[in-house]
């Protein structure tokens, strides 16, 4: 039995021979799909924070943002 790819095993890096004009046509959806899905949850517990000052809601916030920020997209094209 195969064990399941996980998200980065699955974002392939730029193959011998492709541009980076095609690497980002084949893979610049599942990029934005995965920023929308973090950002989406920093600013809903972002909101949470204010209005409750729940510090679990703060921690997943800036846990997020960490998420977002720590890999840039360019190591992709490595």
């Amino acid at each position: 039995m195969t064990r399941p790819a996980t998200p980065e095993a699955r974002m392939r890096s730029i193959t011998p021979g492709q541009i980076t004009e095609q690497w980002w046509t084949t893979s610049q959806s599942r990029l934005i799909v995965r920023w929308a899905v973090v950002e989406g949850g920093c600013l809903v517990n972002g909101v949470v924070w204010f209005m409750t000052r729940d510090h679990v809601s703060l921690v997943a916030a800036i846990a997020g943002l960490v998420v977002l920020l720590a890999p840039r997209p360019s190591r992709h094209l490595a």
